[in-house]
């Protein structure tokens, strides 16, 4: 028996697609996370933007069609957000949310229906240990968030902010085998709130060789926080979330901090660690913004000198207090997160360019286009002769900065021999 797992959209769908590849393991199934031939597919879709609202219905539809006679589970955001959307196909046997993703599986195997498959999450659910199918491991700490940032669905679907007790966490990562382990939550920042403990204190508590961080608001970078992750176990690679650099389309975002504010925890990061990677997210062409202030955004990114971002256009998400506004032109919105991306790329090649000759340890994760490929702890990607062994922290000088943006290295034993 197989089963093939798809997963879409954020790290914590990741976990949780990674859990559920536990309970088929446990059962017998051989299972995969590259598509092909399956007995079940399970689907854990996205509804962050429109465009991924869109890809999780074609992707149930596609292997709906492609494989009549497997059984298809769909659950997740999007299937949270429209259920309708996904029934109709007779091998979409079952059709979940986004409450307790595991029982919902479990249930649907063995023929029981889920009566609460569309709850909203009031408590932390924790998942069973993960099923490892990756070089690193992400550990889910939190779910839900508080912010309802006016954009932004995910409140809606997914809940208040919950956190799994410190206790749990560590039964996870105290027997993790991975090389590295990837601490994340739909807002990571408010970990701890509801059970009387901090962020830093979970970060120290977890004794793993090399932690990366998941995106972090603002609220997180404080002293104790920088305390906490400057042992050298930690990536020095924080991803910090913008959205936008204009003050007034940050307050109608519902943001709650100013570009200055953001620029000044930008300066505390840099301060305790000169060679860290940050990057962010920004929205282009969010409603009501003005040309004025999209330039605005932009200096506020070259300001921050960033070393990768991920930008998206706008998309309206109906049911948030931004689909209500007046909407920019999709060709505007477009345009402006080109130029956003153009940027991006400068700030990316002046950080990867300075760089260059510094040492690094990089986790080798695949082979790729006649390269081994990794990230090292400032989150570069770093490519090593074809044969580098994989799944291994190797001890790198990064020589060479590519014209895709990635950094060919060299080992740095032999750069030292």
């Amino acid at each position: 028996m197989k089963a093939n797992l798809v997963t879409l959209g954020c790290k914590i769908n990741r976990c949780e697609s990674e859990s559920i590849a536990k309970l088929f393991a446990d059962r017998g199934y051989e299972v995969s996370f590259d598509e092909g031939e399956a007995d079940v597919f399970v689907v854990n879709t996205c509804a962050v933007t429109a465009e991924a609202d869109r890809k999780s219905r074609q992707t149930v539809h596609r292997l709906a069609k492609r494989y009549p006679t497997a059984r298809v589970l769909v659950l997740g955001c999007s299937s949270q957000h429209a259920r309708e959307a996904f029934e109709g196909f007779e091998n979409v046997t079952a059709v979940g949310g986004t409450y307790d993703k595991y029982r919902f599986v479990t249930e649907a195997l063995d023929g029981n229906g889920t009566d609460d498959a569309f709850a909203i999450g009031r408590a932390y659910v924790n998942d069973p240990l993960q099923k490892r199918l990756k070089t690193r491991e992400y550990v889910k700490v939190q779910d839900g968030c508080d912010r309802f940032c006016s954009y932004c669905l995910i409140p809606y679907l997914r809940g208040r902010s919950r956190s799994r007790p410190i206790d749990r966490v560590l039964e996870q990562t105290s027997v993790s085998t991975a090389k590295e382990l990837v601490v994340t939550g739909i807002d990571l920042s408010s970990y701890g709130k509801d059970v009387e403990t901090t962020l830093p204190e979970l970060l120290r508590a977890i004794d793993h060789p090399r932690i990366r961080l998941g995106s972090l608001e603002l609220s997180s970078i404080t002293d104790e926080f920088l305390d906490a992750v400057s042992e050298d176990r930690f990536c020095k690679h924080f991803h910090l979330s913008m959205q936008s650099g204009s003050d007034r389309v940050l307050a109608a975002m519902n943001r709650k901090y100013t570009s200055a504010e953001f620029l000044e925890k930008v300066r505390l990061i840099r301060a305790r660690f000169p060679d860290a990677n940050i990057t962010t997210d920004c929205i282009a062409g969010f409603p009501t913004e003005t040309e004025e202030e999209h330039s605005e955004t932009i200096r506020t990114i070259r300001a921050a000198k960033f070393g990768a971002m991920h930008v998206f256009p706008y998309s309206v998400r109906e049911g948030t207090r931004a689909a209500k506004l007046t909407q920019i032109p999709k060709r505007v919105r477009e345009r402006r997160a080109r130029e956003i991306a153009a940027v991006s790329e400068e700030l990316h090649r002046e950080y990867a360019s300075g760089r260059l000759g510094t040492r690094e340890i990089v986790l080798t994760e695949r082979e790729e286009n006649g390269w081994t490929t990794g990230h090292a702890g400032n989150y570069l990607v770093c490519r090593l002769p074809s044969g580098t062994p994989l799944d291994a922290l190797i001890p790198v000088i990064l020589q060479e900065l590519l014209p895709d943006g990635t950094i060919r290295c060299v080992a740095a034993e032999e750069e030292e021999g």
